[in-house]
């Protein structure tokens, strides 16, 4: 069992994109960058998300488990019968197989000991897949005002996100992602997600992703782009809260920014 010293050192590793701030600082974890807070004083503390992928057929889950006064080392986190394993500060499992978790409800199951034996039921969202882009010539000029992408909708999720990143930036946590906020299975982009801090036109081919999310994901470096903040936990209970849940990530389509008219 770790001290405080070594809390802030695995801490560091982290990312500070988890979905809304959780600890006081920030943490990081697997390569993303999203600020979580405790809402309330508990006993233990979980971030996490299973990230299937349909782009690049992985499936991943990843969970940061703590108790308050300590690193859990030896817990057991499972979902299923199947463990995740601790490897410097998470315990990580990556499926072979993106038939592993299939559309359906599982159970994340956390042991610390006799201290604590709990479950957080969640849902694996359906597969979804971008189904049309416009401009479909699938070029973006400094004319262009939009990009619309619209896409089959996925049973079992919360609601939908984009991302938006240059090809050559993908999993680095960079690019420029949203909430879709609308109430059809389409989102529109807006332009700036092609631009760079000048607010000049960042020229190039583009990768754009529809994410379907269930729960509260604190999304993971597994991901192609930063996902958006905003989400609020949605584990409040009194010994154990924090984020956790799924993202479904689609086939990627592109999109060419150039500065010719």
């Amino acid at each position: 069992m770790a001290g405080n010293s070594d809390i802030n050192n695995i801490m560091r590793k982290f990312v500070t994109i988890l979905l809304l701030p959780i600890l006081a600082g920030s943490l990081v974890w697997l390569g993303c960058n999203q600020r979580i807070v405790r809402t309330k004083t508990s006993g233990y503390t979980l971030q996490g998300a299973v990230v299937k992928n349909l782009d690049d057929s992985t499936l991943f889950a990843g969970a940061i488990f703590n108790r308050v006064d300590s690193v859990l080392m030896a817990a057991t986190v499972k979902i299923g019968t199947t463990a995740l394993n601790y490897d410097n500060g998470v315990y990580v499992k990556n499926y072979d197989s993106l038939k592993a978790l299939t559309a359906g409800t599982y159970y994340l199951k956390l042991q610390d000991s006799s201290r604590l034996n709990d479950s957080v039921q969640f849902a694996v969202p359906v597969d979804l897949a971008i189904v049309n882009i416009a401009p479909d010539t699938r070029i973006f000029t400094s004319a262009t005002q939009e990009v619309r992408i619209d896409f089959l909708a996925s049973a079992g999720s919360n609601g939908y996100a984009y991302g938006v990143v240059k090809a050559d930036s993908a999993y680095q946590i960079n690019g420029y992602s949203g909430f879709v906020i609308s109430q059809v299975n389409s989102a529109t982009i807006p332009p700036d997600a092609f631009r760079n801090t000048a607010g000049d036109l960042d020229t190039g081919w583009y990768y754009i992703y529809i994410y379907a999310y269930s729960g509260a994901p604190a999304p993971t470096s597994h991901m192609p782009t930063s996902f958006p903040p905003g989400l609020t936990a949605n584990i409040t209970r009194l010994n154990l809260n924090g984020f956790w849940g799924t993202v479904v990530i689609s086939p990627r389509d592109s999109m060419h920014v150039t500065s010719l008219q």
